[in-house]
Order: C-alpha cells, then sequence, then structure tokens
C-alpha cells in the first residue's frame, strides 16, 4: 500500500538529545510527516533537500542553539514557521532572540501535546492563506472585471502602493486587519505603518522587482495597527504594470 505521509504536513524537529527525538516522532507521527536532527548544522542540511512547513528546535544544544539555528533557518527560509522548545520558565530570557529569528511560537517543557497541536495546525491555516495570496496575484492577469471581484472579495489583505509609499488603493480585508478605513489610508504612507524597516534590505529587494529581476519576493515585516500593536504580515511583493 502506498504510503500517504506526503499529504501530511511536514514537521522538522531538532534536538540533541535522542530520547527527545524518537518520543516526538513517535507522539506525532500520526498527524505529521516527521524528520528529526540531531543539531542545527544537521537540520539546515535536511532543510536543502526537503520540503518543511514548520520547524521547531530545542534551545540547549551545544555549538548553535535553537535561536541561533532558527535565526538561520528565517533568513534562509522565511516561508517557514518556526518554534523553540525551551525549559526555561521565564519567557522574557529569551525574548530578544525569539524576535530576532521571527519565532512563531514558544513551547515550554514539559511539552504539551494538545498545545503544540493547537499552534502548529493555526500555522499551517496561515500557510494555505499564505498560498492563496500567491494564486490571486496570478490572477491579477485576468480581465478588470475578474480582477476587481478577485481584489474586493480576496480572503487576504492587499495593498498598491505607489513608488514613493503613497497608498493607491486597499482592499477592505487589508483594513481589518491593520485597522484603518480606506478613506484613512488614502492620506497615510506605507513608511508611517512599518515598524523598524530593514531599509537596506527592502531597498535592495524592492529595487529586485520594480526592475523585474524578481517576478515576485515574500518576506515577513512588522507593522503598526491602528491601535499602535505592532503585527507581524506576511507580505508578497510584486509588480504591477499599471495602477
Amino acid at each position: 500500500m502506498e504510503s500517504n505521509n506526503n499529504l501530511k504536513p511536514s514537521v522538522l524537529y531538532v534536538d540533541d538529545d535522542v530520547n527527545n527525538l524518537n518520543s516526538f516522532k513517535l507522539l506525532f507521527r500520526r498527524d505529521y510527516n516527521i524528520t528529526i536532527a540531531s543539531s542545527g548544522y544537521e537540520g539546515l542540511d535536511l532543510l536543502k533537500n526537503k520540503k518543511i512547513q514548520v520547524v521547531i528546535s530545542d534551545q540547549r544544544m551545544p555549538e548553535m542553539n535553537g535561536v541561533e539555528f532558527l535565526e538561520q533557518v528565517s533568513n534562509l527560509y522565511p516561508d517557514t514557521f518556526r518554534f523553540i522548545l525551551s525549559g526555561y520558565a521565564d519567557y522574557s530570557a529569551l525574548k530578544d532572540g525569539i524576535n530576532k529569528a521571527k519565532i512563531s511560537g514558544f513551547f515550554s517543557k514539559p511539552l504539551i501535546e494538545s498545545e503544540l497541536k493547537r499552534q502548529i495546525n493555526n500555522s499551517l491555516e496561515i500557510d494555505t492563506l499564505r498560498y492563496e495570496n500567491q494564486r490571486l496575484f496570478v490572477d491579477l492577469t485576468y480581465s478588470e472585471d475578474k480582477y476587481r471581484n478577485t481584489f474586493e472579495l480576496a480572503p487576504v489583505g492587499i495593498a498598491h502602493v505607489h513608488l514613493d509609499g503613497s497608498f493607491s488603493e486597499v482592499n477592505q480585508q487589508f483594513c481589518n486587519i491593520i485597522g484603518y478605513t480606506k478613506q484613512e489610508l488614502s492620506s497615510q504612507n506605507i513608511n508611517s505603518i512599518i515598524s523598524m524597516p530593514n531599509t537596506d534590505y527592502n531597498s535592495y529587494k524592492l529595487k529586485q522587482v520594480i526592475l523585474e529581476e524578481e517576478k515576485q519576493i515574500v518576506f515577513d515585516q512588522k507593522v503598526y495597527h491602528k491601535t499602535g500593536i505592532e503585527i507581524w504580515l506576511n507580505i508578497t511583493l510584486s509588480k504591477l504594470s499599471k495602477l
């Protein structure tokens, strides 16, 4: 009988304790296609050849700790969802590293099975929406009428932005995400809602899209909600021939 592992979501678990690796695989193999690695370096090698959706790493490992490993994963594979597992009771001890690696969630030891499944499944729902977002940008090549319906009714936020950063148009879902009305955004500049932009990196990637060296780029970015709260957005950036 043919295995249905390819139909399961893919999870990479990294831990230097072989007993933890085996226990994790036994516990979650029915729900996910589990890959294990005993070090951050081994995990990075596996990621070169495998399509992984979720990466979970123990924090306390020799040579490369969990945050250091996940920071590299974030840079190389930004579409992955990254989680850290630690025995530390104080989350604040890892807070700076967690933010730097753009970690999606934190699990404390001992691991609670239901909580891990809940967070992974929530992340996979976001992944489905992210795929839909990319598909919608392909749909923009269709007729104007179909495009307009796609734009307004899209389940993901879409914004058209001029090169000077001013908003051309946004859909309602984008407004729902960041808390502004369409009228309020018409007088806003996108740079005013971006939190701590990586100017050099963003300028470089934007230039690649403008010059059509890349059709689209996907990256994570913190923005300010209207309430002042910082939120993470997964952004797909594409160039439109006309606005």
